[in-house]
């Protein structure tokens, strides 16, 4: 276990963003509550892609943006 490293991480968020405006009309609250509540401005959503595309999206950019760097000549 003593080989075991972190080389590297990423992220890929979905497509589908809410803002609290969206949210307060729906909850029948002003967006301010919302944030001050909860600390957030805006949420990510899936609603087509499946957790294993934005997985697969995830390591696509992050092999795209680093593909020089992990490679052994």
């Amino acid at each position: 276990m003593n080989n075991i490293q972190i080389l590297a991480n990423g992220k890929y968020l979905p497509r589908k963003q809410v803002n609290n405006e969206e949210l307060a009309k729906q909850f029948g609250v002003t967006p301010e509550y919302i944030e001050n509540r909860t600390g957030i401005q805006t949420r990510y959503y899936i609603e087509e892609e499946s957790i294993e595309e934005l997985a697969i999206r995830s390591y696509e950019r992050f092999a795209k943006k680093n593909r020089n760097r992990y490679t052994k000549d």
